[in-house]
């Protein structure tokens, strides 16, 4: 599994660093190369060249001891032959694995002729032998060769096999050895060459520049091994006195090629131009290394080399690693460089096979990512493409192509040629570029590398066998250098496939949010060990290993492609080779080396060997990175830190293995020839007795139905509808009924159902049908099938069929996609035509539909044109439409009627939709199409349809519950039976696994960050007093220029959530308690439908207030001056003991019920009155009085204007001084007011708002009164709210006027506007702007939780409506429960308000708009629906069926604006309707009938939410049926039921009047008893739950799958209901008499619950039968229709 981390870094490097970073990479590169060079300073190293040859291994185990036996990670590899070992010659090597994928064979412990001869005997009787799949090179070092493997391909045993039975017969005679190649090397001594040749000649004593030359040349020299650089000799038989040179004390910056050196008693011959540290004494026009040979390496390992000196000097000529011709223009144009950023290059997978030519097998340092872009693309894995360092790339495009970005993210941007537009792009997505769009990559936000994939791969030459850049070699790649300004690169010819829509996986983003430091978590293997230690001793030092796993690290700056250097975390300083005495470093005898690999050089700074490193090594070697996290070393930034944890061989394989998978899902499947022809072939011979019949399908009708009869379905995938959920159902209906898949792209336009022609650009509009496509073509993988053909629909089909622009843009995408079109057969670009059996024909094109019998609706009609049709030969398919109300039976009759002439059969036969597709993905053996093997299948099976609930138990156990019972009353019953059901545009897509992991991560690391107390802290918690709190505020909005609230998660849920952000309110409020208030902000909205919507979902409603309190900033709460609830109106004496009672509960969370002086209570409600309303005559005002209330219960109430352009300014001036005489009436002063906007019409501009603020500044300036503090409320559903807000703030501004706070919330929340833009105003510090942008990275992550409600997307509100967002998830299901089309939902409140204008659209006026407007548009006698028509209506005596609430609101008609005849019309059509809904008053819940043992909190719930909040306190809670102990547990709330992942960590509340008592729990996991009971286990405290759930036998099946049936009118004893919504209870029982006017059940209907009570005509009736399942804790009521069966009865006897 990928390493989380808990909050991904947003930190940026400042440009000065990166170009540091890039200009020294090289520098430091071959510095740190030359460190390990140091190795052969060491005198003790040196003398131990001239040791005398050891025998070795002769204490080891023989190789049939058991393993248990042998040393640790050290064995001997063959069996000695006695008849060798009787002649001394050398005994076998032993192995030590370096790493899970590669294994050391050491001969001996030092540098030694006789241990190389030896060796490389080995080596060619290896090279010679056969090799197994998996198997890669052997490298030979001075006493140790290193096989490289694939463990996924090969384990290490069996390698060790490989080289037993290769070398069992071997020969290993050291004469066979005695007469090398000798190779003679002209050197020049001395001149530009060699400079140092007179001072190795003083420090040798020799005496002459001469003398040094003739020493030099007349020494014998032998090549042990190739490395450091391509063919870059390490030759050993250098003499005393030379071999007594050290290194220079400062390296030269470069050598040239060829350069001849001594340092450390060796010498060497310089391959390239590089910098070094060795003395040189000339240098040599011989060419060591060219990679257009084979081999490319002059020498190899054993040759003799001799030194000739040559009087010719050397030219200077420009550097090459070869003769290679310029290169040639590519055949396939791609892209051109504009600028390069700091290092881009081209990079593979690497160069294997070459490293015992020194060649660094280089490639891309990311290599998952190269393979996930590579794989999103249908690419070879091994295909090229660009590494970009740090970002800052930009190109352009020469042709049109495919890409996907991958790695780093670095806010990528892509500017269309044609449009002139920017785009912002994703990682890990398909792109498609036109010629001269121009792509740019910003700066790196959480990598070190991004990666640029093209399809078909980047075209440069392949040198060695890899396209890759060696930059320190200057080998391969473009030229062997990093690309340029004006590079042009060309891409391969591209192979066939379906690009996957977007990765798979995501491990570099995935689980993870943002931290101040990245820190990275690396698995290891423990090293080789010490190599010139005596076979039998530990691999690695326990000490060093633990050393480096028990320390943290910081990322070095001078980290490049090589290696990532790292220092001991203490703030960032490198720790001194003296100053560590627990990780300490040191040179060793040097070795071939594997990526990964970790050394420790003299000074104890680890180095992780990266892409492009050395071939061998000479440092310590404590650990190897296992091979499945080498992607994060390449990702890794310098200021990141990093640890490490050990790991198994065999859980680095498992990783691995895993990492290839996950890598396999996202790769797409090869779909056939690139040259597609698209002409149409009429049937002919047998194949005119062959026809298809097609419907199109997954667009929410009768799929099953026509599945009877059709051949083949056009799945609709996401155009015009369609989810992941419904498409992948409609897919899996089609794979069971066999039938042909095509897909049915269209227009994207969920509003229009894509049947209206939209202006879409066509270079957009052929990415859209591709991405369509593409992503239903994964889906049917998945069910082991694949796309056969591409149908369009509606507008779209006759766009193509038009051709154009539009048309030829999906010929193109179904070129790139190399599928066939079925369209009719007359457009040219069909390949099967088409035919349509309900509809008229004149000629050979369709009748329009706005003429007579264009539509053809009689079944046997259907019928009979199908058979006609099917009668041409350029028909293949006739096409059923599945959208009329007797599809299904007109698909019987034509399917009846073909079936006598013809075979009905897909038009494109399996076998060659196989060909065309590559065939269907092969399954693994055991698995089905699902991907479950055959247990599991059994098990799901068995599964599937049975519900779940707790064993019966006590319900009445008194409180407080133990932790126990909580577990299985409240927490066992989420986890497996859900929580309830979705609601909004996808209301089945429940958040992925990796959102719920960032949540749970967010949760315990904010619980983590310090609160940065504040003067609100001081006067919450009753040590400083109101007044301190707003002259602090006043300075802090004075330093900033303003301020803002934040109304996520309470708004940005509200309007794409449905209210469901009550599970939500505890960790957003923790991130604006840490992240918000950093940024400026002074204000967090909470409350309103959070409230009334979590009590029905079963939560505390004063738990999620309390939990939304923040200790240092105030949360303002929505308080209606109705306070509606239901079908009443709370009378006064009922809102002062619910406002006295949230008071307490406020007071007891700040202050935890301890006296204090300061008598203002921490609680800042938003106070207003829908409709301002106030009566000159009397003095009345609703939102006057709520405020008198509030502040007598010690309140900060907060009184808010709500704007209209209706309402005259005047009466603002007025209101305004009405609030400040009630604040001071309450011996008070009015601080803060506020400015409410619902909408956002037209009328809203900065001009009107800053007018407002105006008129509330001169009042209180008219009093002598310090400014107000003026909060503004904005919605924003065009993008332009921020904008606004952002000018009121310059205005203010302007005039010197810095109090005015403005809603805000994250980017792009699509309710309230973004306040990236908003705040640009301010002046906000960069700091603040840094905590900006952490605040909305983390809010976006949390409220992901909660897609399954998201109705933000809809778009049904137009931009300059007057109407409040947040009622549009309720619009969409109340529109569905009406069957009413979504898109008429506005156009319904529009009529509502002109012939009924109540002003403003604030709940509850919006909910009587919506409610009126949907009782106009189902009654049928109103047509058409205009406001004429309605007025007509309502003044002839008609009613519309609108609840008594409604009613109630007409009658008061409470706002500015004047009622309207047809008002008080309607009111006296229903009088009594009203008189029934107004005597509902007399029911309401007083504090009075409250019990007296009742808490505050208890008389808050009870008497702000009346019945239904009484019942649930002594009813759901008291059986402990409610779910608020998952109040701080979103992600176990919210998740997908029976997915809770093992380990899965949470709290619970466990004291509802306590709420810091809390209890930490960790899911153990599911498992299953023999009898079929679900077993939950549960970690706390030190102790462990088991919950048992059994399957509920109570319900059938059959019976929940009906729903309810309609009513018979004509039955007396049958009662309908006549508004639609969910059952939420039956207030009568079977047997009951039924009384007029008591309640008869209760319905939750348009976000509110309604009580149904029972009328006058049924009243005596004796109630029979309940027919509708009621909702329960664990599953949702039936939904009910109008006119659907709510009561049977019959008479009383």
């Amino acid at each position: 599994m990928f390493w989380r981390r808990t909050i991904q870094s947003s930190q940026s490097f400042h440009p000065v660093i990166a170009k540091r970073l890039c200009s020294n990479s090289y520098k430091d590169a071959v510095s740190f190369a030359g460190k390990r060079q140091a190795l052969f300073d060491s005198s003790a190293l040196r003398k131990a060249a001239h040791l005398p040859r050891r025998t070795l291994c002769r204490s080891r185990a023989p190789l049939d001891q058991d393993k248990s036996e042998r040393p640790r990670r050290t064995r001997g590899l063959l069996a000695t032959k006695a008849d060798r070992s009787s002649e001394g010659g050398i005994a076998e090597p032993w192995a030590c694995p370096a790493g899970e994928g590669a294994l050391l064979l050491r001969f001996g412990t030092g540098i030694d002729l006789d241990v190389s001869k030896q060796l490389l005997a080995w080596l060619a009787t290896l090279d010679e032998s056969a090799r197994p799949d998996g198997l890669g090179e052997v490298l030979p070092a001075y006493a140790s060769l290193l096989v490289r493997f694939d463990p996924l391909k090969i384990s290490s045993s069996q390698v060790e096999g490989w080289v037993r039975a290769a070398t069992a017969t071997g020969s290993f005679d050291a004469e066979a050895l005695s007469a090398p190649r000798e190779v003679s090397i002209p050197v020049h001594y001395g001149g530009v060459g060699g400079p140092d040749l007179e001072e190795v000649a003083r420090l040798t004593g020799l005496g002459s520049a001469s003398e040094v030359a003739r020493a030099h040349s007349e020494g014998d020299y032998r090549v042990y091994f190739l490395g450091f650089l391509g063919g870059f000799p390490y030759l050993g038989g250098l003499q005393d006195p030379l071999a007594a040179v050290p290194r220079l004390a400062t390296p030269r910056q470069k050598l040239p090629k060829g350069t001849v050196g001594i340092a450390g008693g060796q010498t060497g011959i310089y391959t390239v131009s590089t910098p070094g540290g060795w003395h040189c004494l000339g240098r040599t026009a011989k060419n060591l290394f060219d990679p257009t040979c084979d081999p490319p390496a002059l020498l190899k390992a054993g040759d003799l080399v001799k030194f000739v000196p040559s009087d010719e000097a050397i030219p200077e000529v420009a550097e090459k690693v070869a003769d290679e011709a310029p290169l040639a223009p590519p055949a396939q144009p791609w892209v051109q460089i504009l600028a390069p950023g700091p290092l881009t290059t081209v990079q593979d997978l690497g160069r294997d096979g070459y490293g015992r030519h020194g060649v660094s097998r280089s490639g891309a340092a990311d290599s998952l990512a190269l393979l996930m872009g590579n794989a999103l693309l249908g690419n070879q894995d091994s295909a090229a493409g660009l590494e970009v360092m740090l970002g800052g790339l930009k190109l352009r495009c020469d042709e049109p192509c495919a890409i996907a970005l991958t790695g780093a993210d670095c806010g990528a941007s892509l500017k269309h040629a044609a449009q002139g537009s920017q785009t912002k792009l994703r990682v890990n997505e398909v792109v498609h570029l036109q010629r001269g769009d121009e792509l740019e990559l910003g700066f790196a936000k959480d990598g070190m590398r991004a990666y640029v994939c093209v399809r078909g791969g980047v075209d440069v030459p392949l040198v060695l066998g890899s396209r890759s850049t060696d930059v320190r070699g200057m080998l391969g790649g473009f030229a062997g250098r990093a690309l340029q300004k004006g590079d042009g690169l060309g891409r391969l010819p591209a192979a066939a496939v379906i690009p996957c829509l977007c990765a798979a996986h995501d491990p570099l983003r995935g689980g993870s949010t943002e931290a101040e430091v990245k820190t990275w978590q690396l698995r290891v293997l423990p090293g080789p060990g010490d190599p010139g230690v005596q076979p039998g001793a530990t691999c690695t030092p326990s000490s060093e290993l633990g050393a480096l796993i028990g320390s943290a690290f910081d990322v070095l700056p001078r980290s490049d492609r090589m290696a990532v250097c790292l220092s001991v975390e203490d703030g960032g300083a490198e720790v001194e080779s003296s100053g560590s005495d627990e990780l300490v470093g040191g040179q060793q005898l040097s070795e071939a080396c594997v990526s990964g690999t970790i050394q420790l050089p003299p000074d104890g700074n680890p180095v992780i060997l990266l892409a492009e490193h050395q071939t061998t090594g000479g440092y310590k070697v404590p650990a190897i990175v296992i091979k499945a996290d080498l992607w994060q070393v390449g990702q890794m930034r310098p200021g990141d830190r990093v640890c490490f944890v050990e790991a198994s061989s065999g859980e680095a394989i498992a990783a691995l293995r895993e990492l290839h998978a996950q890598a396999l899902e996202t790769r797409p499947a090869p779909t056939g020839d690139l040259d597609f022809d698209f002409t149409l072939v009429p049937r002919a011979g047998p194949g005119l007795k062959r026809i298809d019949l097609n419907a199109d399908a997954g667009e929410g009708f009768d799929d099953a139905g026509l599945l009877q009869y059709v051949t083949s379905v056009n799945i609709a995938c996401g155009g015009h509808v369609g989810t992941p959920e419904s498409i992948a159902r409609t897919v899996a209906l089609a794979v069971k009924a066999g039938a042909g898949i095509g897909a049915h792209p269209s227009f994207v336009d969920q509003e229009g159902f894509g049947r209206t022609a939209l202006d879409t650009p066509p270079n957009e509009l052929r990415d859209q049908v591709v991405w369509q496509v593409s992503a239903l073509d994964g889906l049917c993988r998945d069910y082991g099938a694949r796309v056969q053909y591409i149908k369009p629909h509606g507008a779209l089909y006759h766009a193509v069929l038009a051709g154009g622009e539009q048309g030829q843009a999906i010929l193109e995408a179904a070129r790139m996609l190399q599928l066939p079109l079925l369209l009719m057969p007359q457009s040219p670009w069909a390949t099967y035509g088409e035919g349509f059996s309900e509809r008229a024909y004149d000629g050979d094109s369709l009748r329009p539909r706005g003429q007579p019998g264009a539509v053809i609706h009689d079944p046997d009609e259907a019928a009979a044109q199908a058979v006609a049709l099917a009668a041409r030969p350029n028909v293949h398919s006739i096409c059923v439409h599945g959208d009329s109300p007797n599809a299904v039976t007109v698909a019987r009759a034509v399917r009846a009627a073909l079936d006598q002439g013809f075979e009905v059969a897909p038009f494109i036969p399996s076998s060659d939709s196989e060909l065309r597709a590559g065939g269907p993905d092969p399954l693994p053996e055991g698995r089905d199409n699902a991907g479950f093997d055959s247990d599991a299948r059994v098990m799901l099976d068995a599964c599937r349809g049975k519900k779940f609930h707790t064993k019966p138990g006590d319900t009445e156990a008194p409180p407080p519950r133990s932790i126990q019972e909580i577990l299985r009353l409240q927490v066992a019953p989420v986890i497996v039976n859900g929580y309830r059901p979705g609601q909004g545009v996808e209301p089945d897509v429940y958040p992925v696994h990796t959102v719920c992991e960032t949540v749970e991560s967010l949760l315990a690391s904010l619980s983590a960050e310090p609160v940065e107390p504040n003067a609100y802290t001081a006067f919450a918690c009753g040590e400083g007093s109101y007044e301190e709190y707003i002259k602090a505020l006043r300075a802090q909005l004075t330093e900033q220029g303003g301020g803002w609230v934040t109304v996520a998660p309470r708004d940005t849920c509200q309007q794409g959530n449905d209210s469901e952000s009550a599970a939500v309110t505890h960790v957003s409020r923790m991130n604006a308690e840490v992240w918000a208030v950093k940024a400026g902000c002074v204000g967090y909205e909470i409350g309103g439908a959070q409230y009334q919507a979590g009590m029905i979902r079963g939560l505390d409603p004063a738990a999620i207030l309390a939990l939304g309190l923040p200790s240092n900033m105030p949360a303002h709460s929505l308080q209606r001056s109705q306070y509606v609830n239901g079908l009443t109106e709370l009378t006064p004496d009922i809102r002062q003991a619910l406002f006295d009672a949230t008071a307490e509960v406020v007071s007891k969370r700040y202050r935890g019920g301890a006296e204090v002086d300061e008598p203002v209570v921490p609680w800042h409600p938003y106070n207003f009155h829908a409709g301002n309303f106030y009566d000159e005559a009397t003095g009345y005002s609703p939102q006057d009085e709520t405020t008198r209330e509030l502040l007598r219960a010690g309140c900060c109430p907060m009184p808010v204007w709500v704007f209209s352009a209706k309402f005259p300014i005047e009466a603002l001036a007025k209101w305004t001084e009405r609030q400040i005489e009630l604040f001071a009436d309450a011996g008070r002063t009015l601080h803060c007011v506020r400015i409410k906007n619902p909408g956002q019409g037209k009328s809203w501009t900065s001009e009107a708002i800053w007018t407002h603020a105006q008129t509330m500044i001169a009042v209180f300036a008219g009093r002598s009164m310090a400014p107000p503090i003026i909060y503004v409320h904005n919605h924003d559903f065009n993008g332009m709210g921020a904008h606004i807000g952002a000018e009121v703030f310059r205005m203010a501004q302007a005039e010197g006027f810095n109090n005015m706070v403005i809603d805000a919330g994250y980017r792009k929340n699509g309710t309230h506007n973004d306040n990236t833009v908003l705040l640009a105003a301010l002046r906000l510090m960069p700091e603040q702007q840094e905590a900006l942008v952490e605040w909305n990275h983390i809010q976006q992550q949390i409220e992901k939780i909660l897609c399954r409600f998201n109705s933000r997307d809809s778009q049904m509100t137009p931009w300059d409506s007057d109407w409040a967002g947040g009622t549009e998830g309720s619009d969409i299901r109340i529109a569905k429960e009406f069957a009413l089309d979504v898109r008429k939902i506005n156009s319904a409140k529009e009529v509502a308000t002109e012939v009924f204008p109540l002003e403003r659209a604030v709940t509850p006026f919006s909910e009587y708009k919506l409610r009126l407007g949907i009782g106009i548009m189902i009654e049928d006698g109103i047509q058409p629906k205009t406001a004429e028509a309605v007025r007509h209506w309502v003044n002839s005596g008609g009613k519309l069926k609108v609840g008594g609430d409604v009613l109630v609101g007409l009658k008061r008609w409470e706002t500015l604006v004047p009622k309207s005849a047809e008002v008080d019309k309607l009111l006296a059509n229903m009088s009594d309707e009203l008189e029934a809904a107004l005597a509902q008053k007399s029911k309401l819940i007083r504090p009075e009938q409250l019990p007296e043992h009742f808490t505050a909190a208890q008389r808050h719930i009870a008497l702000g939410y009346q019945a239904k909040g009484r019942d649930f306190v002594l009813q759901t809670q008291a059986k402990g049926e409610d779910l608020s102990s998952l109040l701080l547990a979103p992600h176990v709330l919210h998740r997908e039921c029976k997915t809770l992942a093992s380990g899965t960590q949470f709290e619970v509340l466990s004291n509802l009047e306590d709420l810091t008592e809390r209890v930490h729990v960790t899911f153990g996991g599911f498992s299953a008893t023999p009898a079929g009971e679900l077993l939950l286990t549960f970690q706390h405290e030190g102790a462990t739950t088991t919950v048992t759930m059994v399957p509920d036998a109570t319900e059938s099946d059959d019976g929940a799958a009906a729903g309810p049936r309609k009513a018979k009118l004509s039955t007396e004893t049958e009662f309908a209901s006549e508004v639609p919504g969910e059952l939420v209870s039956y207030a009568v029982k079977e047997g009951a008499i039924l009384v007029e006017g008591e309640p008869l059940c209760t319905l939750e209907s348009m976000k509110m619950e309604i009580v149904i009570s029972v009328p006058g005509e049924i009243a005596g009736m004796v109630v029979k039968t309940l027919p509708v399942r009621a909702r329960t804790k664990t599953s949702q009521g039936e939904n009910l229709t109008p006119g659907d069966l709510l009561l049977e009865m019959h008479p009383r006897k």
